[in-house]
């Protein structure tokens, strides 16, 4: 009899294939996914998927159609030091972005942009170029200069450049982009008038500050005085020079009858006008002991023109408001040394009107702002630009309150339900505010000789006006952070102030495409409901807290005033005194503890609000795909037996 015949286990063997597939399964996928990502960057450099709610890191439509418009060929240079940028991270991403960013510009312009990205390594003839071109090098850990510039020249000669894109200003560097290749492909810049009492050119110490060497202009000039031919016009003139397009005046001091005809005049030829009035500057106090900084005033208007234009502003209204209260210091105890200053707004959500000179801004900072109304009678549209909430009251200048401090205006607060305008845009005709033109002042012997000034206008048929109840979003103490950097001081806005009030000049001007790309200069989005909801909790215990505080305080001044009286008594009256000490003394412990339950239990349904929140955006979205995915299996399964059986 033969012996049986071994048997052997096949390929097929349930006990032996199933993990030789799921292995070879596995590797085939790791070179399915090798090999797309190898092709991907080969054969789809370009291409890509921007899922960000903005499309941040797509090339922006304001960008697309400022490139369209090109009127010069330009020649734009990167210089970027790869090699030693590698050793940071950030900064060489940041490098790869701007480079990315670049080609597309380049692509886009149909020949228009010849594009050169350099990489100056130490020493070499790259880097004598990029320090020639005033593009700036920071020094690295091993001592040698990293540049990260950009460099451009139009074929008329036009020079700009970026010295160093500072990582402060990622989000923002876009938009610096486009601003360079549209002052290098534009033939001139527009003529941008000028009327202020305001120290744009110094900051916010004025010529004190700017004879002792620390003059810091106010940033938003320094963008002004990029991007416009400014010209400043003294504030007593007769006539607006005809080349001007857009005339902005910043918080005058009282014009004589003939400049308010000369700006009445420009309105009515169809002038553009950018307004900013303020009930109380908060920028004119330049010192602790409040000394008002020279040539400035606290107060601003032009009543003449407004009431004729039919726009109702009084410089004695200054709107607060609690919902859109900013959070400062204002002292008290170190427990608690923050209030909210209803004079000092942080507009955002809808106190931000949709307007375009407004559209996707985030937050604006104003300080002390008054109110704008449409007359009865007035003809036109009014376009909000700045809202206060419904939470907000009319309150006089703070020179005129019993007391401005931050916790004594929060604790007197009392809010008329009603919102106001604290920026707009007015369109429409617009009547003059002159039947005729003033008479001429009396000639001086050495004055010049003037044009002739042209025939009044009565009405304008078709007119633009912008007006701002607020001079203090220039100061950069209210919308920027200097930080020092190792190519210079970089600026970080920490609100939009920057933007709408070059938002409003573009929009003047007729110009859009900038707009649109500031308009996703940076992706902040505010906590909206977390705020409001700490301010709930605030005023749940502010009460509370607030009696306790009192009696707090009277209750050690009595101790005080008694230890006193019964220092001069006899050794009964001193037994009796230090006994009602002992009493006040135990009373005072106990109300200081009831403070602190009542502050704890603030604190604690903060840090819960908080963790609520934590939960809601951490963790409760990693939980529902596991859950639908826990779900999906099990499904499966329950699929399987059923076929099976």
């Amino acid at each position: 009899m033969s012996a049986p015949a071994r048997s052997f286990p096949s390929l097929s063997h349930k006990r032996f294939f199933p993990p030789l597939r799921a292995a070879a399964d596995l590797l085939l996928i790791a070179v399915i996914v090798i090999s797309l990502n190898i092709s991907a960057g080969i054969f789809f450099r370009g291409a890509r998927i921007d899922l960000t709610e903005r499309n941040l890191y797509s090339l922006a439509e304001g960008a697309k159609r400022l490139i369209s418009q090109m009127e010069r060929k330009i020649t734009i240079r990167l210089f970027f030091s790869k090699r030693l940028a590698a050793s940071y991270p950030a900064l060489f991403a940041q490098g790869e972005r701007v480079a990315d960013l670049l080609r597309q510009m380049a692509a886009l312009s149909d020949g228009k942009i010849a594009l050169e990205i350099i990489d100056p390594e130490p020493f070499s003839a790259e880097e004598d170029r990029a320090i020639a071109y005033g593009v700036r090098g920071i020094p690295t850990r091993e001592g040698e200069l990293l540049y990260f510039g950009l460099h451009g020249v139009s074929a008329f000669g036009g020079e700009e450049r970026i010295p160093f894109f500072s990582p402060m200003r990622e989000d923002y560097q876009q938009y610096d982009i486009a601003r360079l290749i549209e002052a290098l492909a534009r033939p001139r810049k527009e003529a941008l008038g000028l009327v202020t009492s305001l120290p744009f050119d110094t900051g916010a110490g004025g010529l004190p500050a700017a004879m002792e060497g620390r003059a810091k202009p106010f940033a938003i000039y320094q963008e002004m005085r990029e991007r416009f031919d400014l010209t400043f016009l003294e504030q007593d003139f007769r006539v607006v020079p005809d080349r001007l397009r857009v005339l902005m005046v910043a918080h005058p001091k009282p014009l004589s009858e003939a400049t308010l005809y000369a700006i009445d005049q420009f309105v009515m030829r169809g002038g553009r006008l950018l307004l900013f009035l303020d009930p109380w500057s908060e920028l004119s106090l330049v010192s602790s002991g409040g000394a008002l900084l020279r040539g400035s005033r606290r107060q601003s208007d032009l009543k003449p023109l407004l009431e004729s234009w039919g726009i109702l502003y009084s410089p004695e209204e200054v709107v607060a408001d609690r919902a859109r209260a900013m959070r400062v210091a204002a002292g008290g105890s170190a427990r608690d040394p923050l209030a909210d200053y209803v004079l000092w707004l942080a507009l955002e959500g809808e106190s931000i009107g949709r307007d375009a000179i407004t559209s996707q801004l985030d937050r604006v900072h104003l300080a002390s702002a008054g109110r704008l109304r449409a007359a009865p009678d007035y003809q036109g549209a009014v376009h909000p630009l700045l809202m206060s909430s419904a939470d907000s009251a009319i309150l006089p200048p703070p020179a005129s309150l019993k007391s401005a401090s931050p916790r004594a205006l929060l604790e007197s607060f009392a809010p008329q339900g009603e919102r106001h305008i604290l920026a707009a845009r007015f369109s429409g005709s617009f009547k003059s505010a002159f039947a005729k033109p003033p008479p001429d002042p009396a000639e001086k012997p050495d004055a010049l000789a003037e044009a002739p000034r042209p025939d009044p206008i009565a009405r304008t048929a078709e007119g633009e006006i912008v007006i701002f109840a607020d001079s203090d979003l220039f100061d950069d103490r209210f919308w920027v952070a200097r930080e020092a950097f190792p190519t210079g001081e970089a600026l970080r806005p920490i609100a939009d102030n920057g933007k709408i009030v070059m938002n409003a000049i573009d929009w003047l001007m007729g110009s859009d495409a900038l707009i649109a790309l500031r308009a996703r200069e940076r992706a902040r989005r505010p906590f909206l409901k977390m705020e409001e909801l700490r301010q709930r909790a605030e005023e749940r215990y502010r009460a509370e807290e607030r009696a306790l505080e009192k009696r707090v305080a009277e209750i050690e001044k009595a101790i005080s005033d008694n230890a006193r009286e019964g220092e001069g008594r006899l050794d009964a009256g001193r037994l009796d005194a230090a006994a009602a000490a002992s009493d006040m003394r135990a009373a005072l412990l106990k109300n200081r503890r009831a403070l602190r339950d009542v502050r704890g239990k603030l604190r604690a349904d903060m840090e819960n609000l908080a963790n609520r929140l934590l939960f809601l955006n951490i963790a409760l979205a990693p939980f529902l795909v596991l859950a639908a995915a826990l779900l999906l299996t099990l499904w499966r399964r329950r699929v399987l037996t059923r076929r099976r059986q």
